[in-house]
């Protein structure tokens, strides 16, 4: 709703309490239904991997995931 009434997703807008702002005064419908212009995507995943570049000592945490089954397995790996 805010894309429609607002500006289109990812245009620049002044600062972020500007769109927080925004969010808190935009009018919702009753009840509460998907736009018409709204669109989804549902993604399957079998594996994730995460890069963290954010280690005090430097030295980064890389990690996957892969499904087995109903549960994820986790792995540190070497960045």
């Amino acid at each position: 709703y805010l894309y429609e009434k607002l500006s289109p997703q990812s245009s620049a807008i002044g600062s972020r309490e500007e769109l927080l702002a925004s969010l808190q005064n935009l009018s919702l419908p009753e009840p509460l239904i998907a736009p018409d212009g709204a669109r989804g995507l549902l993604l399957t995943l079998d594996e994730i991997e995460r890069l963290d570049l954010t280690m005090e000592n430097g030295v980064h945490d890389r990690r996957s995931w892969q499904r087995q089954g109903s549960a994820w397995v986790e792995n540190v790996l070497v960045p």
